[in-house]
C-alpha cells in the first residue's frame, strides 16, 4: 500500500468553459440559450412559469430578461432567499407567497438544465443522440494519468465538475476501463462520492442484495450540482442513475414532445419503493448544504482539495454568485499542508478576470499560481502524449 505522503493527488475542477467545445453554453451565453429554448419548447407549464419569472426580474432588477443579460445564478439565489425567509413579494398586482415561489424556483431550475440539454442532445429520425467525437476529457486524462500514478499503477485523482451534462462521465468511465482498469489488472472504476444505483439495482436491494461496482478510492468523480442522469426518490432518498438523457441514444414515440421525454421522472419509478423519481439537480445557491446530496458532494470536495498537491481549474469563471465554492476553496487551501500548485485555464483576455484570480489565491496558501490563457483543447496539447506502456508498468 502506498504511503499517503507519497501519493500525488491531482484535483481537476471543471466549469462550463470546459464543455464549451461540445456546444454547452457558458454563464454569459445561458440567457440567450434559455430564451431560444422557451420559444421552441411545447411545454405550456414552462412558458407560464417563465412569464412569472420575467415579471419577477422586471420588478426586482428592472430588467427585461428577453432583451437584457441577467445572472441566472444570482436570480436563483434571490428566489432561494425569499423562500427561506417565508417572504411574500409584490409582482404586478399579485402577491407571490412561499409556495408559489418554491414552484417557480423548481421549474426555473428545470428550464435552465433543459435549455443546456437542448444545446447538446438532438432529435433526428425519432432518436435522441449526442455527438461524442471530440473526446476532450478522454484526451486530457490520457495525458494526465502518468503524473498521478502511484506505486500500484493506480492514478490518484479527484475530478470535480459543476456541469450537469454527461460528457465527462461517459469519457471518464470509457477511458479508465480501456486504459488502466484492464491492462494494470486493477479495477479502478471511479466512484461517485454519493452512493448511486442503476435502475436494475432495485431488485437486488429489495432482496437485501446490494449490487455494487468495486471501485478505487483513489479515484473520485464529484458532480457538485448533480447530473442529468441522476434521479432521486423523494420517499426512500436513494439516488438512481439512468444514462439516457444527454448520454446514450433512445427511441421515442411521436406523440410525446421533447420536453416530456426529457422529464424522464414522469415515466420512471424508484425500483425500491415505487415512488416517482425526481431529477437530483442542485441549483447554484448559497444554501447547498441543506440538500442532503449536495452536503455529501461538498464534504467530498473539501477533503479532495485538502489532499491535493496540484489543483487544475478549467473553464470556471469564479462567479460572485457562487460564494459557496469560493469560500470552500479558500478554506480547503488553508488546511492543505502540501502548498499545492494551482493552474487556472481560461481563454478570456479580460484583465479584470485574471486580477480576480490573483486575489482569490493567497501566496501563503499555495506553492505557485500558473495561468493559461487559452481553451481547454489548447491546454491539453501542453501535456506530453505518452504511450500507455510508458507509464503503466
Amino acid at each position: 500500500m502506498t504511503d499517503h505522503k507519497n501519493i500525488k493527488r491531482t484535483a481537476c475542477v471543471f466549469g462550463a468553459g470546459a464543455s464549451f467545445a461540445y456546444g454547452i453554453p457558458t454563464l454569459n451565453q445561458l440567457p440567450t440559450s434559455i430564451i431560444e429554448f422557451i420559444k421552441e419548447c411545447k411545454s405550456s407549464h414552462f412558458k407560464e412559469v417563465f412569464t412569472i419569472v420575467k415579471s419577477i426580474v422586471l420588478e426586482l432588477q428592472g430588467k427585461d430578461l428577453e432583451k437584457e443579460w441577467i445572472d441566472y445564478e444570482n436570480l436563483l439565489g434571490q428566489l432561494d432567499y425569499f423562500i427561506r425567509n417565508n417572504s411574500i413579494i409584490h409582482v404586478d398586482n399579485y402577491l407571490l407567497n412561499q409556495d408559489t415561489l418554491t414552484k417557480v424556483f423548481k421549474t426555473l431550475t428545470k428550464i435552465i438544465f433543459s435549455a443546456i440539454d437542448n444545446k447538446t442532445s438532438k432529435f433526428i429520425d425519432n432518436t435522441i443522440f449526442l455527438d461524442n467525437s471530440k473526446e476532450l476529457y478522454k484526451n486530457f486524462f490520457d495525458r494526465l494519468w502518468f503524473k498521478t500514478i502511484n506505486d500500484n499503477n493506480i492514478p490518484v485523482l479527484s475530478t470535480i465538475s459543476f456541469n450537469y451534462d454527461c460528457k465527462l462521465d461517459d469519457e471518464y468511465f470509457d477511458h479508465i476501463w480501456g486504459v488502466v482498469g484492464v491492462e494494470s489488472n486493477f479495477n479502478v472504476v471511479p466512484h461517485y462520492i454519493v452512493p448511486i444505483y442503476t435502475f436494475s439495482d432495485g431488485a437486488h436491494l429489495i432482496r437485501n442484495e446490494q449490487y455494487k461496482w468495486t471501485y478505487s478510492k483513489h479515484h473520485e468523480l464529484i458532480k457538485l450540482h448533480g447530473s442529468f442522469d441522476w434521479f432521486k426518490c423523494p420517499n426512500c432518498k436513494t439516488i438512481h442513475n439512468y444514462k439516457i438523457v444527454n448520454s446514450y441514444s433512445m427511441y421515442y414515440d411521436d406523440k410525446h414532445s421533447t420536453e416530456e421525454i426529457r422529464n424522464l421522472f414522469d415515466r420512471f419509478k424508484c425500483g425500491i419503493c415505487g415512488a416517482k423519481l425526481e431529477h437530483d439537480l442542485v441549483a447554484p445557491i448559497l444554501g447547498k448544504n441543506e440538500n442532503s446530496t449536495a452536503k455529501e458532494l461538498w464534504d467530498g470536495t473539501f477533503k479532495s482539495l485538502i489532499e491535493a498537491q496540484e489543483i487544475i481549474i478549467i473553464g470556471y469563471s469564479f462567479p460572485q454568485s457562487d460564494l459557496a465554492f469560493l469560500n470552500l476553496l479558500q478554506h480547503a487551501l488553508n488546511w492543505n499542508r502540501n502548498k499545492p500548485i494551482i493552474k487556472v485555464v481560461d481563454p478570456t483576455s479580460s484583465d479584470a478576470h485574471w486580477e480576480k484570480v490573483n486575489q482569490i489565491f493567497s501566496q501563503k496558501q499555495i506553492g505557485q499560481l500558473e495561468t493559461f490563457k487559452g481553451t481547454f483543447e489548447e491546454f491539453i496539447e501542453t501535456y506530453p502524449n505518452l504511450e500507455k506502456s510508458e507509464f503503466i508498468k
